[in-house]
C-alpha cells in the first residue's frame, strides 16, 4: 500500500509541526507513505523553523513553496507525486488539523483507508471534526454549518454522504470530471457524478485547531486581505466571521465582484460536467449519479 500525503499550510507553526507528529504516530505499518508540504508562500519565522526541523526530521519529505493560491498550490505537488508513484488513492489536509483525537488510532486509519480502497463507489471520505471548540466558544454560525452536513438518511453503512473540505480526507487519484483531476475553488463540486463524498461516523473524530485563530489569535489583516482576494478571485465561499476582518477595500472588492467572478467558474464547471456525461454516457445507462448540486 503506497500513500501521497498532502499537507496544506501557511504561517501555522506548531499547529503544522503537531499535525505532522499526530498523523505518523497513526501512521500504520502496512502503509507506505511520501509527505508533500505545500507552503503558500509563508512569511513567519515560526513557520520557516519548523518546515527546516521536518525536513531534517523526515527522509520521505518533500517541501513545496509556492505561491500563495491555497487550494489550487496542491496541483504542483499532486503531479510530481503522479510522475513519481504509482497509486489510487491519496491523503490532504491543513496543516491545522491535529490527528491526536483519543478516537484515532493506527487500526482506526487503516480501516478507514481500506473502506475508501475497496468501495469504488467513494471517491472523498473525510474525517469528522470535534466540535467541542465551536460548542464553548459560541462560535454558532460556524456549529449550524458543521450540523447541516449530516444527515441520518444518507448514510453509507456509518458514512455519512457529505460534502468534505481538506480537514483530513482520503481522495481517490481520479476523482475529478475533469481529466486532469486537478484541485479548484468548490473542487467538491468537481467530483465525478457516479462517486460519492463521505464523513466517517461522529465517532472517529479530529481536531480543527483553525477554528481557534476566530477566537484567541485572529490573523494579522494583511493575512485576512490576501486570503479574501485569493477566494475571491477563484471563486470560492468566504465565511463571515472571515469577511468582516478584512480590510475596507478588500471587503468592497469581495462585495462587488464575487458573484460575477463565481459565475465564470460556474460555466466553466458546467463545460467540464457536460464533457464528463458525454464521454461516459454509456457507463451511466445501468447506474444512479451521484449530482453535487
Amino acid at each position: 500500500m503506497f500513500l501521497p500525503i498532502f499537507i496544506m499550510t501557511r504561517n501555522e507553526g506548531i499547529y503544522l509541526n503537531t499535525c505532522i507528529t499526530s498523523l505518523m504516530n497513526i501512521m500504520p505499518r502496512e502503509i507506505n507513505y511520501h509527505i508533500y508540504i505545500i507552503d503558500n508562500d509563508s512569511n513567519q519565522k515560526e513557520q520557516v523553523a519548523v518546515l527546516s526541523d521536518l525536513k531534517l526530521k523526515y527522509d520521505n519529505l518533500t517541501i513545496i513553496v509556492t505561491k500563495n493560491r491555497w487550494i489550487r498550490s496542491i496541483n504542483i505537488a499532486l503531479k510530481e507525486a503522479r510522475e513519481r508513484y504509482d497509486f489510487d488513492i491519496f491523503f490532504i489536509t491543513d496543516g491545522d488539523i491535529w490527528f491526536n483525537h483519543p478516537s484515532l488510532s493506527k487500526d482506526t486509519f487503516l480501516k478507514t483507508y481500506k473502506n475508501i480502497h475497496s468501495n469504488k463507489f467513494i471517491g472523498k471520505l473525510g474525517f469528522s471534526l470535534d466540535w467541542q471548540f465551536l460548542e464553548e466558544n459560541h462560535l454558532n454560525e460556524i456549529l449550524a454549518q458543521e450540523n447541516m452536513l449530516y444527515n441520518e438518511d444518507k448514510k453509507i453503512n456509518d458514512l455519512y454522504i457529505s460534502a468534505v473540505d481538506t480537514t483530513g480526507c482520503f481522495m481517490r487519484n481520479k476523482w475529478s470530471i475533469e481529466e486532469s483531476s486537478k484541485f479548484y475553488p468548490d473542487h467538491m463540486r468537481y467530483l465525478k457524478f457516479d462517486l460519492y463524498s463521505c464523513r466517517t461516523a461522529r465517532n472517529i473524530l479530529v481536531y480543527h485547531k483553525g477554528w481557534e485563530g476566530y477566537v484567541s489569535s485572529p490573523e494579522l489583516k494583511n493575512d485576512v486581505d490576501q486570503k479574501v482576494l485569493c477566494f475571491t478571485l477563484n471563486g470560492a465561499d468566504v465565511k463571515n466571521i472571515i469577511l468582516n476582518r478584512a480590510s475596507f477595500k478588500i471587503f468592497i472588492f469581495h462585495r462587488l465582484f464575487s458573484r460575477p467572478i463565481r459565475y465564470i467558474w460556474i460555466l466553466r464547471r458546467f463545460y467540464y460536467a457536460t464533457s464528463y456525461l458525454i464521454r461516459n454516457f454509456r457507463g451511466f445507462q445501468s447506474q444512479g449519479f451521484n449530482i453535487q448540486s
